[in-house]
């Protein structure tokens, strides 16, 4: 995983390349999931973008923070994710670029109460990106 930051703070400059399979895939800006995450009412702006290995591919996971705290019955989940998947589809171009390319799977939409994600002790923010596939 590549991270390339312009220190400048802000949202939109931050930029990440994952390498999977041979290809750099791009994840055009931060921005772009977030706003395909501000386009479906109910979930929050904290997320995190997880890369695992799963049966010998590399699979991405948007781990989203609901508004709301109450519990959420599956059919709203569900209709959230669907929701989202599509929005993904609108904002994040390259991401749905490599999807159709067959280059990786539809991303898993876990979504989570409030506060959930974890965050950097030190300073309270989320990491964005996290690599959780084997380093050889």
């Amino acid at each position: 995983l590549v991270e390339d930051q312009n220190w400048n703070g802000a949202l939109d400059n931050i930029a990440a390349a994952l390498k999977s399979g041979g290809y750099v895939i791009i994840f055009d800006k931060y921005q772009s999931v977030e706003n395909a995450i501000g386009h479906v009412p109910g979930l929050g702006f904290n997320f995190q973008v997880v890369v695992e290995k799963k049966r010998h591919r590399d699979a991405l996971k948007i781990r989203v923070e609901a508004k709301d705290a109450g519990i959420m019955p599956a059919e709203t989940r569900e209709r959230l994710r669907t929701r989202l998947l599509e929005e993904i589809g609108i904002y994040c171009e390259d991401l749905k670029e490599n999807i159709g390319a067959k280059l990786l799977d539809e991303p898993e939409i876990e979504l989570l109460k409030p506060n959930s994600i974890e965050r950097v002790e030190r300073t309270g923010k989320i990491r964005r990106v996290v690599d959780k596939r084997v380093k050889v």
